[in-house]
């Protein structure tokens, strides 16, 4: 069975090869080998298979094109999807033995850039060899065994080679490495052992900042109580459910940074202590996770300042945006938030456009430019900010005219004549400013807003009529907020109360646009299920996701229109493929394609799992089986068709694509 996801990685490739020619496909075909791509590998590979085949110019096309993501200095990646697709065709288009000769090319190129001074750094060279043996067969266990020997080396050091920056080291030298398993992991899935190690260091990193204290010398490793064998190297038995370290009592600063930046941040941060200032420079979070971790949340609330190392890798870096958005997020709840100190880099802050730019530019911001050059230029403005320490935080005052200006975009909204593009924008500046429509974000509790709908009657279908029982459904779909919450809980997404008789990923899906008023997406049946299971128990009474008929109940009030409106198309009136955009829209940004019962987002945007399996219609069990379960809706990357309020749809109960969301109901009675 196709999934959306690979059918969405086969449009982004049509389009790149559309955009330009077919012969780009080829290239594209040779650059999904490696894991990594520089530009000197690209050329490379373009030079000794396509010369005179695919244009020069191509290599830059497709590094700038949405096939790859920066990932570094001169560092580029292609989602997991894409490659995975290329890579499929390579072997049909060209054959087996192509991809390994390619392979073999690759782990030689390699070792010459070894002999030879190069500015590829070891990470990134060692990267590129492991992902060229990976596809040889005979190649993979010596894979599997310097990996597993690499964690070795990182985890239980000599004594003489522990330098006191060994730490911030390890870190990011593991993080890289926990990394780079995970995407070998379907090269290497003869080696479980070593891939749920991986997942143990990861966790590791994540949840305990303190993990390298804990190793054990290296003298213990033949303990099988301290140690556990994989891929035939003895590694330290680690222990991942330990509780993290508690935040700090009277925590002054939480320095928020790009990892481009961490040079400036970890001098801050050594500067400040100096002068007696409590502070968390979170250098695990900052390079091994993909999601704010309970206790980086839990360190941003406790902070009366926010020191934001501002750069334009800065403002680009979802992981700074999100943490400047929980301290916004506060300000609105309540006054009791960090203020906020931008400390320039590069001037970026001044000459963007962006949102969050303009927004920082109304607080303090201190001039850091050309720091490195400058020494005293730094002490300089270290100065100023050690004064702006000393005084009582500013009562931030935003949330007011951030709310009247809400209001004013949640008024244009209701304009039948506004387009697509201006909508998402407005739902992309409710975002910025701090949404405060019911039914988006969080109560004052930390939960799911959640605003129901009652929904009863009879549902018509081709002249049958079917009783419904009453029952509640969300107005929106369930949010990137509402679903954070879940994933970051300490109780939420790894408790396995909620997986009981489910498959269980080892984390949640890598949300793709991480703007909390956009809908969840990247999210399995499974996922949605102890999601319910979650929030029922922190509720109080049952949530669920609604059965197939209940679903088109809430989306036609009962009859048998076409679409959530009425029976005509109008484009105008959700997010399909049909509005250009390519992306999920905030919740609710179409407000004229309510359905009957006021639902919004019923057509377009992202489908929406429901209950019931495709081929049983009665089967609502919850179960681990691989029965494909119901969507309904179309969503951003869909056409009309699939947006009909009819139309069925059906995937694996694990899938996830970043096209895949879900809305909740409750049986009722619901007390709102």
């Amino acid at each position: 069975m196709t999934t959306e996801s690979e059918q969405f990685a086969r449009q982004k490739i049509a389009h790149f090869v559309r955009r330009f020619d077919e012969s780009y496909r080829l290239l594209a075909y040779y650059a999904a080998l490696p894991l990594i791509l520089t530009p000197e590998l690209l050329n490379y590979l373009r030079n000794h298979f396509l010369r005179g085949q695919v244009p020069w110019v191509a290599e830059a096309d497709l590094l700038l094109s949405d096939l790859c993501e920066p990932v570094g200095y001169e560092q580029y990646a292609m989602e997991q999807s894409v490659r995975a697709c290329l890579l499929a065709d390579m072997r049909e288009q060209l054959g087996e033995a192509q991809l390994q000769h390619v392979a073999r090319l690759l782990i030689a190129h390699v070792e010459q850039l070894l002999r030879h001074p190069t500015t590829l750094s070891e990470q990134a060279l060692r990267a590129e060899r492991w992902s060229a043996m990976a596809y040889l067969s005979e190649q993979r266990g010596t894979v599997a065994h310097e990996i597993a020997a690499s964690f070795r080396n990182l985890l239980v050091p000599s004594a003489k080679n522990l330098p006191d920056t060994s730490n911030l080291l390890s870190a990011a030298e593991l993080a890289h490495l926990t990394r780079m398993t995970e995407m070998l992991a379907p090269e290497l899935r003869d080696y479980p052992e070593l891939l749920e190690y991986a997942q143990a260091v990861s966790q590791l990193l994540r949840d305990d900042p303190e993990y390298l204290k804990a190793l054990v010398p290296e003298s213990t490793l033949a303990d099988p109580d301290t140690a556990v064998p994989v891929v035939d190297v003895s590694l330290p038995r680690l222990e991942t459910e330990s509780e993290s370290p508690p935040v700090p009592e009277g925590l002054t600063c939480f320095i928020s940074y790009s990892r481009k930046d961490s040079d400036f941040a970890q001098l801050l941060n050594e500067r400040l202590k100096i002068h007696g200032i409590q502070t968390w420079l979170d250098i695990e979070q900052s390079v091994a996770d993909e999601i704010l971790g309970p206790q980086t949340l839990k360190a941003i609330e406790a902070s009366r300042y926010m020191l934001l190392c501002c750069s334009e890798a800065a403002l680009k870096s979802d992981f700074v945006r999100e943490e400047v958005e929980v301290v916004y997020k506060a300000a609105q709840q309540s006054h009791k938030s960090a203020y906020i100190i931008s400390l320039d880099l590069d001037g970026f802050i001044f000459s963007s456009d962006d949102m969050l730019a303009r927004r920082l530019r109304r607080q303090l911001v201190l001039d850091f430019t050309g720091w490195e050059e400058n020494p005293e230029k730094f002490t300089e403005q270290f100065e100023k900010l050690l004064e702006a320490l000393k005084r009582e935080p500013p009562v931030s005052t935003e949330e007011q005219p951030a709310l009247s200006e809400a209001e004013q975009l949640i008024r244009q909204l209701d304009d039948p004549s506004l387009d697509h593009k201006t909508r998402a924008k407005i739902g992309d500046r409710l975002a910025e400013i701090g949404d405060p429509r019911p039914g988006v974000g969080l109560n004052e509790q930390g939960l799911p807003d959640i605003v129901w709908l009652p929904v009863q009657g009879l549902l018509t279908l081709k002249e049958k009529h079917f009783d419904i029982d009453p029952f509640y459904i969300a107005k929106y779909p369930v949010t990137w907020a509402q679903y954070r919450v879940f994933t970051q809980a300490e109780d939420g997404y790894r408790d396995k109360r909620w997986w009981e008789g489910l498959k269980r990923e080892p984390k949640p899906g890598r949300q793709r646009w991480k703007v909390d008023n956009r809908p969840a997406e990247r999210v399995s049946w499974s996922d949605a299920v102890a999601y319910c299971r979650w929030l029922s128990e922190k509720l109080g009474y049952e949530i669920r996701l609604p059965t197939e008929q209940e679903w088109q109940h809430a989306a036609t009030g009962g009859d048998e229109r076409e679409y959530p409106w009425g029976s005509e198309w109008h484009s105008e009136l959700a997010n399909t493929a049909e509005s250009g955009l390519e992306r999920t829209t905030a919740v609710g940004m179409y407000p004229g394609g309510a359905s009957p019962v006021g639902a919004l987002d019923m057509a377009g945007n992202v489908w929406e799992w429901c209950l019931n399996q495709y081929r049983e219609l009665s089967i609502t069990t919850i179960d681990n089986s691989d029965a494909a379960r119901v969507l309904r809706g179309g969503s951003w990357a869909s056409s009309q068709g699939g947006a009909r309020a009819a139309y069925r749809y059906d995937l694996h109960p694990g899938d996830r694509s970043d096209v895949l969301g879900f809305r909740v109901c409750g049986s009722s009675p619901i007390e709102t």
